[in-house]
């Protein structure tokens, strides 16, 4: 046996050992595993659950009284019982000597300890979880090794799994009101906790009712760091491996959908347990039938939102969100899921569903416990908290509607094609129609107002509603914009054979664009007339000295909310091309003639030990700040022909453009990816020429990334 395959072994024994016994064989029959693998795995199963639990023999040499229950001495513990088992080990209480406290015992199994990866593994969990400090995940006291024996000391949680709890609250009879309560509200606080490890670079990867610990005062501890992720560091898992559990698992964790596997995962498999909290269900989606595009269970998608009882909706609302099936969907952040769920609990209205203002009345009205009986009746005695509707065939079109309606003179909608990258097929919808309907997709929105035409982007979902609210501002101008005329441009790769992204002529209509990229000040003033949230890396108060810096650290909704109060619209990958380019698609800003001088443009700065990612770091905010210069007024060579400036330098861009690669079915989108064009301060000053992308992740605040705006050219 090579060790390739002993560690896929080592996987497939992690992912079962909780996992009932009658689907094992069926699994692994499926599995690439050869029949001795399977057999092997089998074995270590069926090991793991007899009553005897499953040790290097050197362990129960060591440890001869454990059977009669007795004390055994362990590098400075006395170990008195086994306590629980799991697929990264098995878990002892035991007696710290030194310290006189007691402490859980996590010891590696035989089996993993014969993998170095499964030695890594273990030792990175300790490692992972030493560096967390927060009141809802289990801390982690030591990491060693004795005799042959690799453990992790932790401290003891006395109480039960979440899991456990759930199996003393009856779904079917009287509500628990009590205990429901308390189920809800410690997915609250283990969203807290997902939050932190999130923003300290770990993602859990296995969420789960048996990773969630109650102790005795009720308050909920998260637990099992073992195949988490840390960022920038090497994923020990194989490709063919999938970490987790079935069950809780996001579609882009099980492979099901093309999107990094980042922090929203976790919010998704919390999103189950919240779902299994209300309901008493396992939320259970299968990925072995149907398109795996598409959720194969039907209920996935319909999370009733009409509800009786506003209690219930807004749960189900809250559920939905969490269990979306593209992460750019989902709740963008734990933060944001323990945000609404805790809103939620104090009767207030959520942010994942709007309220109209006679429901607002009714929460304001509402200062009783979170869940009544009149909403436990509605959710128990329909077998579900969320109520589901009957499962039919998904609708195949969305309706859009434009408001305020006094504010339209005509609308015309074009359509992404993620072929040419470009907004293409112009319709006019029928005059005096603000609401109407489009078929799923990416869309631009154009609509004619007494102040000017007003652009929108917008994901349209099927069978969702789009409300698209034009912004109350002055009329849209063209000043310090540049007019791009009419004609064919070159743009793309001319060393890559790409349909997408290769060398190709195209035919552009008229815009404009900024001369500059925006500046702080410029956005200051969009956040001060809005309220919208300031960007991370400003100061508070803020410093009037970086007004004429370009705005680095923003997303891109809120780079396409600015744009659209202005009554302007992010340029297109082929737009912000043809003004960095020319028509003819030069290499760089000022023609085609390779870099030979040390800084042709605000690039190669260099910031020594510091990673640029935690904006609301000081040190990060004044070394991104000072590394940046006037957005206003030329630097080097980074100027085009018609006066543009900063396309290769200073700020990456974002564009309106999501990142499209081919597949065997043609050209699709990468879910949650935006394009950003140009280089950056931090960039080298190289010959990468202006055909250059970065992939920029929508909900990602990125200090080398800022944006400029464009406007079509047209009544």
């Amino acid at each position: 046996m090579d060790r390739q395959e002993n560690e896929q072994i080592v996987a497939w024994f992690q992912r079962l050992c909780e996992a009932p016994e009658s689907t094992w064989e069926p699994e692994l029959s499926s599995s690439e595993l050869r029949e001795h693998a399977q057999r092997e795995v089998l074995g270590l199963l069926r090991a793991q659950s007899r009553p005897c639990p499953l040790l290097d023999q050197s362990f129960l040499e060591t440890f001869p009284n454990l059977a009669s229950q007795g004390a055994a001495p362990f590098d400075g513990f006395e170990i008195i019982r086994k306590i629980g088992s799991g697929g990264m080990g098995l878990v002892y209480l035991a007696e710290d000597t030194e310290l006189h406290r007691m402490v859980a015992i996590k010891v590696l199994p035989a089996v993993l300890t014969a993998s170095g990866s499964g030695v890594e593994r273990f030792r990175r969990e300790a490692q992972t979880v030493s560096k967390l400090d927060h009141p809802h995940i289990v801390p982690v006291h030591r990491f060693g090794r004795w005799e042959k024996t690799h453990y992790i000391a932790s401290a003891y949680i006395e109480g039960e799994t979440l899991a456990l709890a759930l199996g003393c609250i009856d779904y079917t009879g009287a509500p628990d009101l009590r205990r429901i309560n308390a189920a809800l509200g410690a997915v609250h606080s283990i969203a807290q906790a997902l939050d932190y490890a999130h923003r300290n670079g770990v993602i859990h990867r296995d969420v789960k009712p048996s990773n969630i610990l109650i102790d005795t005062n009720g308050k909920a501890h998260l637990c099992d760091f073992g195949i988490a992720k840390v960022e920038h560091s090497h994923d020990l898992t194989m490709t063919h491996e999938v970490p987790g559990t079935s069950g809780y698992m996001s579609p882009e964790q099980e492979g099901l959908i093309a999107s990094p596997l980042d922090a929203r995962s976790d919010v998704y498999s919390l999103g189950a347990v919240l779902y299994e909290c209300a309901t008493g269900r396992r939320w259970c989606v299968s990925a072995k039938n149907g398109d795996p595009r598409q959720p194969a269970n039907p209920q996935l998608g319909v999370l009733s939102r009409k509800n009786t009882v506003p209690h219930a909706a807004d749960l189900a609302a809250i559920c939905q969100k969490a269990l979306e099936w593209e992460p750019a969907r989902r709740y963008q952040s734990a933060g944001e899921f323990a945000g609404d769920l805790d809103r939620f609990l104090r009767g207030q209205p959520i942010a994942a569903r709007r309220a109209s203002l006679a429901r607002r009345g009714v929460w304001a009205a509402r200062r009783r416990p979170v869940v009544t009986t009149a909403t436990a009746t509605l959710l128990i005695a329909a077998s579900s908290l969320v109520s589901l509707r009957a499962f039919t065939a998904p609708p195949t079109t969305a309706l859009v509607t434009i408001a305020p309606v006094s504010a339209i003179s005509a609308i015309e909608h074009r359509a992404f094609d993620p072929a040419t990258q470009m907004f293409e097929n112009p319709e006019l919808i029928p005059s005096g129609r603000h609401s109407f309907r489009l078929e799923p997709g990416l869309h631009r929105i154009a609509v004619d107002t007494p102040e000017g035409l007003r652009e929108f982007t917008r994901r349209i979902e099927a069978g969702e509603t789009t409300t698209i609210r034009i912004p109350a501002s002055a009329p849209a101008t063209t000043g310090g914009m540049i007019l791009i005329p009419a004609g064919e441009a070159t743009v793309g790769n001319p060393f890559v054979e790409d349909p997408i992204h290769g060398h190709r002529t195209i035919d552009l209509a008229a815009y404009w664009i900024d001369r500059h990229e925006v500046t702080n000040a410029e956005f200051r003033g969009y956040v001060e007339a809005t309220g919208a949230s300031p960007p991370q890396i400003w100061t508070d108060p803020y410093d009037i000295a970086i007004d004429s810096l370009p705005v680095v650290g923003v997303t891109y909704d809120e780079a396409r909310s600015y744009a659209e109060w202005l009554g302007k619209r992010l340029p297109t990958k082929p737009e912000w091309e043809r003004a960095a380019r020319g028509s003819e698609g030069r290499l760089y800003p000022w023609g085609d003639e390779p870099i030979t001088d040390e800084r042709p443009a605000n690039v190669g700065v260099s910031i020594v030990g510091l990673t640029t990612q935690d904006l609301r770091s000081p040190e990060v905010r004044s070394a991104v700040l000072a590394s940046l210069v006037n957005a206003e007024v030329p630097f080097g060579r980074d100027i085009t022909p018609e006066g543009g400036l900063d396309y290769y330098g200073n700020a990456a861009e974002l564009t309106d453009t999501p990142f499209v690669q081919m597949s065997a079915g043609g050209a699709i989108e990468l879910p949650g990816q935006q394009i950003a064009m140009g280089r950056s301060w931090k960039d080298k000053a190289d010959n990468a020429p202006l055909y250059m992308m970065i992939l920029a992740p929508q909900d990602q605040a990125m200090s080398v990334v800022g944006f400029r705006c464009a406007r079509s050219a047209r009544p």
